[in-house]
């Protein structure tokens, strides 16, 4: 995703040494050691008192379970704390997100209803996602089961790229 923000010197004296804006993911609006941290970016000049700088930036959303509504976007300046601030408690920026991902989902399988030992059989099926597009690759695994839920049990017979 694409980032963008502002940062203001709101002090009465300018900035004396580089710092890292982090950006984080959060279930809630305030940084805490438990949020994850999605990227840092270097800012190497100084800042005078009053003045303001727009940076900007890409991160990538990890793999993990992050999806749903109620997520921040938590802008921390000076995450690092290397710039003496009067107030270090204003450093916070909280944004609401919601983290969506494709749905895959397989409709219209067809199979033979029997097949012999050692026998190669034609199975088709169609998967679509139900919401975002898929943008990544996947497998499809094939299965053979004594009931209707894949578990531990189950054999897999094919996978399909």
């Amino acid at each position: 995703i694409n980032v963008a923000w502002t940062v203001e010197n709101t002090g009465a004296f300018a900035t004396t040494v580089s710092w890292y804006d982090h950006i984080y993911l959060s279930t809630d609006n305030a940084w805490s050691e438990n949020d994850l941290l999605l990227g840092s970016f270097y800012f190497g000049s100084g800042l005078a008192a009053g003045q303001k700088t727009a940076r900007q930036g890409s991160l990538f959303l990890p793999e993990t379970d992050i999806i749903g509504t109620g997520k921040y976007l938590l802008l921390v300046a000076d995450g690092g704390r290397s710039q003496g601030e009067t107030n270090e408690a204003n450093n916070v920026a909280a944004l609401v997100v919601e983290i969506v991902a494709p749905d895959l989902q397989v409709s219209n399988m067809t199979a033979p209803a029997t097949a012999a030992l050692a026998e190669q059989v034609a199975i088709t099926w169609t998967v679509t996602s139900a919401n975002e597009a898929a943008n990544a690759d996947w497998y499809d695994h094939i299965y053979i089961s004594t009931d209707a839920t894949l578990d531990a049990g189950d054999t897999r017979l094919a996978t399909v790229w």
